[in-house]
């Protein structure tokens, strides 16, 4: 009668990702095939038959946890990633606010009216500027984005072409603008204050490319892109300006704006 050790040695385990495979077997020794679940083979001795068959218990639950943790860590990866995406209906949702407030500056209200407030999420705000955006958005800058904080602190990231700022622009070599060409990242970083109808950009640092430069290179990187009929030289850091749309106080908090009319 054939021992159990020659059986094995016979017959071979395959059948998908995962499967054990028992190639070869010595009478004192029992050498495993591991096929893992990234097609990876491996080999294992055992020094019994009884060692050989817990080995394989042992691996084939180690590649169905191998198996889970990776299906969880791609789920999870998804997720995060749709969560960033600008969204239809977030955007959908900012235009209608944005035309709330217009419409209430256009509507005259009793002097004595409650305070009509409008908030803004974050999300809102940067998949309204995500999708609608390049309809509106001057030339030369691409895919804003801000972060709303505490206390009215505010980040704005955009991809500027610095190329079309500096169009026609005469630049001394003492005049460290000269030297900056190309479409780059710029973030800059403040406070935003606004009460009584008058607001105020408090600046507290910005870059370009990824390196610090000066407030006054912030300052003329804003001032140019952010003129507008409102706003004729743009708008200057620290100095205090008379809010649109009848807007009396904007307060900013983690993750959202919030518009008094």
């Amino acid at each position: 009668m054939p021992n159990r050790n020659s059986l094995l040695t016979r017959h071979r385990l395959r059948s998908r990702p995962g499967s054990l495979d028992a190639t070869h077997v010595h009478p004192r020794r029992c050498f495993l095939m591991v096929q893992s679940v990234g097609g990876c083979r491996q080999s294992f001795a055992c020094s019994s038959y009884s060692m050989c068959v817990r080995s394989c218990v042992r691996m084939k639950r180690c590649c169905r946890l191998a198996l889970l943790v990776s299906t969880a860590v791609v789920a999870f990866t998804a997720f995060v990633a749709h969560g960033q995406q600008p969204m239809r209906e977030e955007a959908d949702a900012a235009v209608e606010k944005f035309a709330r407030i217009e419409a209430a500056s256009e509507t005259p209200r009793p002097t004595d009216a409650a305070p009509l407030r409008t908030t803004i999420s974050e999300r809102e705000l940067n998949s309204y500027l995500a999708l609608e955006g390049p309809t509106f958005l001057p030339e030369g800058i691409a895919s804003p984005r801000f972060t709303l904080g505490d206390n009215g602190r505010v980040r704005a990231r955009a991809i500027v072409d610095l190329d079309i700022w500096g169009r026609g622009r005469e630049r001394s070599l003492f005049d460290p603008l000269s030297y900056l060409t190309g479409t780059v990242e710029v973030i800059a970083t403040g406070r935003l204050e606004a009460s009584d109808g008058e607001g105020v950009i408090r600046y507290e640092s910005a870059t370009v490319g990824g390196v610090s430069v000066p407030k006054a290179v912030a300052q003329e990187l804003v001032r140019f892109y952010t003129r507008s009929p409102e706003f004729p030289s743009g708008v200057a850091f620290d100095a205090p300006l008379a809010l649109p749309a009848g807007v009396r106080e904007v307060s900013v908090e983690s993750g959202a704006v919030t518009v008094t009319q």
